[in-house]
């Protein structure tokens, strides 16, 4: 289905938003139409309830660097996902949901929130869930790579489908504080902006902490030597001789043990590398125009020293070229 026509791109201050909207889409083809838009931006879906002869939705969404803002007003609907394999490896996430208005309810391992609007819940975008709205409704919803979230929180899938609610002090801190600067985004520059997410996603972790299982606070020291192993990966990202061995001996551990600690999150050392340097890499594309810096500048900075490797890697993670990502942002200016 083409909806190229309703698919259409504001400058908010420093921000570029991504709109869809109904408003132009015949009543007769608007479901198909809007669970394809679902399906592209967010994830595989169906919907399963009649909507009604006036229904009606928009979505504005914003990229800031690797992670997403989205703003969606819609009328009532019910959908589901069901288990399927990822299509784009950019969907590997977790959403945060923020009621603004309506009822909202998710259903997900088994668990069941519903909230009201200034609450809030996180859900993974990859596994099977149900979500229904009986009404109008409107919702934000921050989606965080699931890699980016788990350098910062080791279980979230024991989160998921739990009403972060007015009993729920910090998570209240935060959804302030993402309303907050959300709607005002004209307001704040690329950087700013920036700085504002890395900000919501120490809040959303607080929060996280506040409803996690005793399960996950009895192994607080584990994730305390974890953030430590990452933050020394972060400070050598760029050094293309970093290796198992050499994170090991930088944080005084065996890399027997180290790796042991990344199984917890399904994943090993050396890819948790890999996808570091992906992600500032693909940062760093998107941003060349500012910078002035070749993709193979790019890719030798943040310690490739392999371009075709490089690419290939690349295009499996993000599900186009580094040169392909490189003309779609210069065809944005």
């Amino acid at each position: 289905m083409n909806f190229s026509h309703t698919d259409s791109r504001r400058v908010i201050g420093s921000t570029s938003l991504r709109v869809f909207s109904t408003e132009d889409i015949p009543q007769r083809q608007r479901r198909d139409w809007w669970r394809e838009v679902i399906c592209r931006q967010y994830t595989h879906v169906e919907i399963t309830s009649k909507l009604a002869d006036d229904f009606a939705a928009e979505t504005q969404i914003a990229q800031f660097n690797r992670l997403q803002l989205s703003r969606v007003r819609c009328g009532a609907m019910s959908l589901q996902k069901q288990r399927r394999e990822i299509e784009r490896a950019d969907q590997d996430a977790y959403f945060v949901a923020l009621l603004l208005s309506g009822h909202y309810a998710l259903e997900q391992h088994g668990r069941t929130a519903s909230l009201k609007p200034g609450e809030m819940l996180l859900y993974d975008a990859t596994q099977p869930h149900r979500i229904r709205c009986g009404g109008d409704f409107s919702k934000l919803i921050f989606a965080v790579p699931r890699a980016t979230l788990l350098t910062r929180f080791s279980r979230p899938d024991l989160c998921t489908a739990i009403g972060l609610t007015q009993q729920h002090g910090t998570a209240m801190v935060a959804a302030d504080f993402l309303k907050s600067w959300s709607a005002r985004l004209p307001q704040f520059s690329q950087p700013a902006l920036d700085t504002l997410c890395e900000m919501s996603l120490d809040l959303l972790t607080m929060a996280l902490a506040e409803i996690s299982p005793n399960e996950i606070k009895s192994s607080r020291t584990q994730a305390v030597t974890l953030r430590e192993i990452k933050r020394h990966v972060e400070q050598r990202l760029a050094d293309p001789a970093l290796n198992a061995s050499a994170i090991a001996q930088g944080v005084g551990l065996s890399p027997r043990y180290i790796n042991a600690l990344f199984e917890q999150e399904q994943q090993s050392l050396m890819r948790y590398v890999l996808q570091r340097r992906l992600e500032r890499c693909h940062q760093a594309i998107a941003q060349r125009l500012t910078t002035g810096l070749t993709v193979s500048q790019i890719a030798f900075r943040w310690g490739f020293n392999d371009l075709s490797h490089f690419s290939r890697v690349f295009k499996k993670q993000y599900g186009v070229a580094p040169s392909e990502l490189e003309d779609k942002t210069t065809n944005l200016t």
